[in-house]
């Protein structure tokens, strides 16, 4: 495929979007918990735009079937101050089983004693393959199974009338991908297909609420070592975009935007920086620094990636 037909395809992907509308099917409330901030230095530096390009360990955030791309063992640790307010934490490791076939584990950790969310992140992903057609050869799957815990209340300066409280609950996401021509690859994700939360609240006892799915497809274009760039569409309402420039081979240098599906929206940036070095006996590593540019507040961002 040639570079030409990238607008086709970006095309397809704004058509495809709206007829279905994840968040309207699946989720008739919006808890102001476990919101999906993005986590990996060089994802945020590309404006989030990353469903169609991630091969690591991150991919049990952002799509697992990105996980069937890795050929090595790798963990990644990432970290950020959203919007210069809660500090989120998230490491993961993932490894190839069989060719094909690769597994992956991790946890995000956020908040402080005031409002303190984790979520234990368990993924599998393989390579449909079959000798009938080589169609199949290019289509990777993967799944996440989230398991979510938070509390909240629990400081010491909130007064003795603070609200004080627990939750337990669960997430699941699906993802695909397809490998349309070298290099250029079509990502989908359907994150909280079902996702219910159960919340215990000392003023509101207990009760139930959903968190809401996301249904995200992009397309992704990447020569290694020279550039990256992509463009994702989150439920017919937000679109992301992002650029990656290698120099001397190893330096990335990163720009993103992402924006409302709306007249008048506001654009949001985002900027970064990456050091990918590739050791002996495959051994290597990444460390990968963004800074997102928000109208409600800057957030800055980094992650360091081991793969061995």
């Amino acid at each position: 495929m040639k570079v030409s037909l990238i607008p086709g395809i970006i095309a397809v992907m704004v058509l495809l979007s709206p007829s279905y509308s994840v968040t309207n099917a699946f989720a008739a409330q919006t808890p102001a918990a476990f919101l999906e901030v993005g986590m990996g230095g060089r994802a945020m530096a590309m404006g989030g735009a990353y469903v169609a390009l991630v091969d690591d360990a991150s991919a049990v955030i952002w799509n697992p079937a990105g996980l069937a791309n890795s050929t090595a063992h790798q963990a990644v640790f990432a970290y950020t101050n959203q919007l210069g307010l809660i500090p989120y934490r998230f490491a993961a490791y993932s490894q190839p089983l069989l060719s094909g076939l690769a597994v992956a584990g991790g946890i995000t950790s956020s908040g402080d004693d005031a409002l303190k969310e984790n979520t234990l992140y368990a993924s599998a992903a393989r390579t449909l393959s079959s000798e009938l057609t080589s169609f199949l050869n290019d289509v990777r799957v993967g799944g996440t199974l989230k398991i979510r815990s938070a509390s909240f209340g629990k400081n010491a300066d909130g007064g003795v009338d603070r609200v004080t409280g627990d939750a337990f609950g669960y997430g699941l996401d699906l993802g695909g991908l397809l490998r349309v021509a070298p290099g250029v690859r079509i990502g989908v994700m359907l994150r909280d297909l079902m996702a219910p939360v159960e919340w215990n609240s000392s003023t509101s006892g207990k009760y139930s609420e959903d968190v809401p799915s996301t249904f995200v497809v992009g397309a992704g274009l990447e020569k290694r070592g020279l550039f990256s760039c992509s463009v994702d569409v989150e439920n017919s309402e937000r679109v992301r975009a992002g650029m990656e420039v290698m120099v001397l081979g190893f330096v990335g240098l990163r720009g993103g935007y992402f924006q409302k599906m709306e007249a008048g929206a506001t654009k949001n940036y985002s900027a970064g920086i990456g050091i990918n070095q590739r050791l002996k006996n495959g051994m290597g590593f990444s460390l990968d620094l963004a800074y997102s540019f928000h109208e409600l507040g800057n957030s800055p961002r980094g992650s360091f990636t081991f793969g061995f």
